[in-house]
C-alpha cells in the first residue's frame, strides 16, 4: 500500500498565519467544524489512509460515514460528555461496534455490489470511450474506501466524478487548448490530479484552499508530482506569486489570504461548489482577484459546478451563487446540461462564463 508523506510542520505554518488573518480569509460556518475535526484527525492519524477515514475528508474523499460516532467534535463540555459515553466498553461492544461491523458488511457486500452493477450498466459504453480516449491517472492511493468498477477497471468513486465534469464540460472548454488553471477549493486535489494527467498541455495550476484542505491536498499532488509543487513555505514570504516563463510544470498551493498577491494570466478558472460553502463576502472578495487573473487570459472561461442536496441554511443556494458570480465579474453564465451524472444521491447543475 503507497501512503502519502505526512508533514505537520507545514499545517502548522499554515494555521499559525491563518489565525491573523481578515475574516474572509478564515473558515466560514460551514466550514469552521469541519476544519477544526480535519485538524485533529490528521494530526492523531496522519494521511496514510486518510481517504478512508471520514474524519479527515467528510464531504470531499472517498469515505463512508459507518460510525457516526466518528464525527464528535469534542470541543464543548457537551460532546466530551458524549464521548465518555459511547467509548464505554461494553455499550462499545454489544451495541455501537456490532452496529458499525454490520454496516461495513452491508456496504462491501451489498451496496458496492449494486453500485458496480448500476455503473457498469449505465456507463460501461461511455467509460469505454473516455478511457480510450484519456490516459487515466492512478486513483487509489490514500485507500479510498468508496470504489467503483466499471468493466474490471477499479477507481476511486471521487474520480470517476472529476470524469464526468470533464466530459460535461467538454463541451463549452476545450481543455486540450488550456495552459493555465487556477482553482479555488479542489477538496483532496482529485481535480487538479486528474486535469494534469489528462493533459499535459496544463502547464501552470494554481491550487487555493484552507490550510486544513490545503494540506492534504499538497501533500497528496507532491505524491505525483513532486518537486512541481510549491507549498506554502516556499511563497509565504513573496510580495509577489508568480510562474517562471519557461513552459516547465508548475502547481502553485497557496492559502486564501495569497490570493492578492498572485499575478499570473488565467485561461481557466474552476469552482466545484466551494463558493456556496462560503459567507457571501468571502465570494466576492474572491470574485475580484479571480477577474483580475481572468482579464489577460485566452478566451478565459469561468467553471461553476454547484450543487443542491435539499439541506438549508449554511449554503447558498443555486440561483444566488450564479447571480453573485455574475453581478461581481465580467462573465456572462450559461448552465450546460450534464451528459454524465455520478452523485445521483443530489442535483448537480454545471455553468460556464464567458465574457460579456
Amino acid at each position: 500500500m503507497i501512503h502519502i508523506k505526512n508533514d505537520l510542520e507545514l499545517l502548522d505554518v499554515m494555521l499559525r498565519d491563518q489565525s491573523k488573518q481578515l475574516e474572509h480569509y478564515r473558515p466560514g460556518l460551514y466550514w469552521e467544524d469541519y476544519s477544526s475535526r480535519m485538524i485533529k484527525a490528521v494530526r492523531s492519524d496522519g494521511l496514510e489512509d486518510f481517504r478512508s477515514n471520514v474524519r479527515i475528508g467528510k464531504g470531499f474523499v472517498d469515505a463512508v460515514l459507518m460510525d457516526p460516532f466518528d464525527l464528535l467534535s469534542l470541543d464543548s463540555w457537551k460532546s466530551k460528555l458524549q464521548g465518555k459515553i459511547v467509548r464505554n466498553y461494553f455499550l462499545r461492544k454489544y451495541l455501537i461496534d456490532y452496529y458499525v461491523n454490520l454496516n461495513n458488511h452491508l456496504f462491501k457486500s451489498l451496496t458496492q455490489k449494486y453500485q458496480n452493477l448500476y455503473y457498469t450498466n449505465m456507463l460501461s459504453d461511455w467509460f469505454s470511450e473516455f478511457s480510450t480516449k484519456y490516459n487515466l491517472p492512478d486513483t487509489l492511493v490514500g485507500n479510498p474506501q468508496d470504489t467503483v468498477s466499471i468493466s474490471n477497471h477499479k477507481m476511486g468513486k471521487m474520480y470517476l466524478s472529476m470524469y464526468s465534469r470533464i466530459h460535461n464540460y467538454s463541451k463549452v472548454v476545450d481543455f486540450s487548448q488550456v495552459k493555465v488553471v487556477f482553482e479555488i477549493g479542489g477538496g483532496f486535489g482529485a481535480f487538479a490530479h486528474t486535469l494534469l494527467h489528462i493533459f499535459p498541455n496544463i502547464r501552470k495550476y494554481i491550487y487555493l484552499d484552507l490550510p486544513s484542505t490545503l494540506y492534504v491536498a499538497t501533500q497528496y499532488l507532491k505524491h505525483f508530482f513532486g518537486n512541481e509543487v510549491t507549498d506554502y513555505r516556499e511563497t509565504k514570504n513573496l510580495d509577489r506569486i508568480l510562474f517562471s516563463s519557461n513552459n516547465e510544470r508548475e502547481i502553485l498551493s497557496v492559502c486564501p489570504w495569497q490570493i492578492e498577491k498572485i499575478d499570473a494570466d488565467v485561461d481557466l478558472f474552476w469552482n466545484s461548489a466551494s463558493f456556496q460553502e462560503m459567507p457571501k463576502a468571502t465570494v466576492v472578495n474572491y470574485l475580484q482577484y479571480v477577474e483580475r487573473l481572468l482579464k489577460n487570459g485566452k478566451q478565459p472561461k469561468f467553471c461553476l459546478f454547484l450543487y443542491s442536496d435539499g439541506k438549508q441554511g449554511k449554503k447558498i443556494e443555486i440561483e444566488d451563487a450564479v447571480e453573485i458570480c455574475s453581478e461581481n465579474t465580467s462573465f456572462k453564465f450559461e448552465e450546460v446540461e450534464p451528459e454524465i451524472k455520478i452523485d445521483l444521491s443530489e442535483s448537480t447543475y454545471c455553468f460556464v462564463g464567458k465574457h460579456k
